[in-house]
Parts: structure tokens; sequence; C-alpha cells
């Protein structure tokens, strides 16, 4: 988990690549641009190419803690992300099952679901942020 964590934050595409199963599965919640279910890793990493155009600066996190039982990992963290010049420090929880030590699928949930769809409005352009 923490080279994933450290893929996402450096932005190194190759690494984050040979994590993800080829048939991995990621889902984002709500009613936003980011909403929906991403199959394979071609749209995968599309969606965290969307996210790259719309952030500023690359995400970081901020790990509060991680439980493990057989091939699920949960990470609740804090995901800190820069749009335009705000700063936003949104809580949440991504649930990760992994085949072969390959992530096979995510679920992810926010604490403020409504936030999220804020920030991630469908329409927003590069780095422009909620209006």
């Amino acid at each position: 988990m923490h080279n994933l964590m450290r893929a996402f934050t450096e932005r190194d595409r190759p690494t984050i690549e040979a994590l993800l199963a080829p048939g991995c599965v990621w889902r984002v919640p709500g009613h936003n641009a980011l909403a929906g279910e991403y199959a394979g890793r071609a749209e995968v990493m599309g969606l965290f190419g969307m996210m790259r155009r719309i952030l500023t600066q690359p995400a970081t996190f901020e790990v509060i803690d991680i439980a493990m039982s057989g091939d699920r990992v949960i990470v609740f963290q804090y995901g800190v992300i820069t749009i335009g010049d705000r700063v936003l420090r949104m809580k949440e929880r991504l649930i990760y099952r992994f085949e072969a030590d390959l992530i096979a699928e995510v679920d992810e949930f926010q604490y403020d679901q409504a936030a999220f769809d804020a920030v991630f409005a469908v329409g927003l352009t590069a780095g422009s942020g909620p209006t």
C-alpha cells in the first residue's frame, strides 16, 4: 500500500500501472465528474489522468489507519488536493481487493459525499475548482 501511495503522490505511472491487475475495477461514488465504475487498466489509468488534469498539484495522502483481512485492505485516509488556489483535505475510506499481489478491485467511500461532489463537479475544467 505504501508503494501505491508513493506512486500516486509522485505521479509514477509505470508503478501504478504495474500494481493494477489487467481486469481491475475501480469505483468512485457520487454525482460528479469522476463518479462511475472503471474497468480494466486503461480505464482506471484514464480516471487517474482525469484527476491529474483537474488537480493543480499531485494529491497527497495522510493515512489514518490500514486494516487487512484475507485478500482485502481497507485504508482510512485524508486525501489532500489542490484545485486552483484551494487546498482541500477530504476524509475517505478505500477498500482494496487483491489477486496475486495486484489490485483487482477498489471501492471508494467519501465521508462527506456532498463536498466531494462539489469539488469534482461535472463540467469542472482543469485547475478551476468549484464555483
